[in-house]
């Protein structure tokens, strides 16, 4: 019976190439996009405070309330064509290769980072209402399963509507997110895994932070798909 159900399921949602979309056997990049992924992988040793790869690092004195952010991709190429499509098209395809490499850097790059309870950046109920998908939990669904650790996705509410960051200017970052989340939650001693799908600026995950810290929070670790590279902070207009 579960063999039928999954062909049926396959012939209306078949698996495809979590970048390009093309149908295949299995949700992985298809043969042509394997090496344009791989060229945008963060590699070697990366620096917890911005994501990118220690040669790479544009921190410039930005001291995180966070104790790292960890992320498989740079946001270009391929990597940004499947988020892309799931954050601003609803096409879900990429949201479980993505989530597992979400989950399979985060333990390579923090194996002895013993995680409580996972959470995610929220929206507002407006902000649900307004887009075509909540493309954080999509990623999350994947990510929990594969790290195995217990799931929160109401730990952390947004209490307060903002303007989109890449909207806002870069001055005006921090305070647009200033207080605008919040924790009720008693988390003394405990380490928190933030999930998110696109770390640019750092400002709404620290803030995530902060939150989560004032609540008692050891640490808090950040978790994105992709990581926005040093001067390159605006999104791509025709892709929203």
């Amino acid at each position: 019976m579960g063999e039928f159900l999954d062909s049926f399921v396959s012939v209306f949602y078949p698996k495809r190439c979590p970048c390009c979309g093309e149908v295949q056997r299995v949700y992985e990049p298809c043969e042509r996009r394997r090496e344009a992924l791989d060229a945008v992988r963060i590699k070697g040793t990366s620096c917890l405070k911005c994501g990118e790869s220690v040669t790479d690092c544009h921190c410039r004195g930005f001291n995180p309330l966070y104790s790292g952010v960890i992320a498989p991709f740079k946001r270009e190429g391929a990597a940004k064509g499947g988020i892309y499509a799931l954050k601003f098209h609803a096409q879900f395809y990429p949201s479980e290769y993505f989530g597992i490499e979400m989950a399979k850097e985060f333990k390579r790059r923090c194996p002895d980072v013993k995680v409580d309870v996972i959470c995610r950046v929220p929206m507002t109920k407006r902000e649900r209402d307004n887009k075509l998908c909540d493309q954080v939990a999509h990623l999350a669904k994947y990510a929990v399963r594969t790290l195995k650790v217990p799931y929160d996705a109401k730990l952390i509410r947004k209490i307060r509507e903002t303007e989109r960051q890449h909207k806002v200017d870069f001055k005006d970052k921090a305070a647009n997110v200033k207080d605008a989340f919040r924790v009720k939650k008693d988390l003394k001693g405990k380490t928190v895994l933030l999930l998110d799908d696109i770390k640019t600026t750092g400002y709404t995950l620290n803030e995530c932070a902060k939150q989560l810290r004032l609540q008692g929070a050891k640490e808090v670790f950040c978790l994105t798909a992709l990581v926005t590279a040093f001067n390159s902070c605006k999104e791509d207009e025709d892709n929203i």
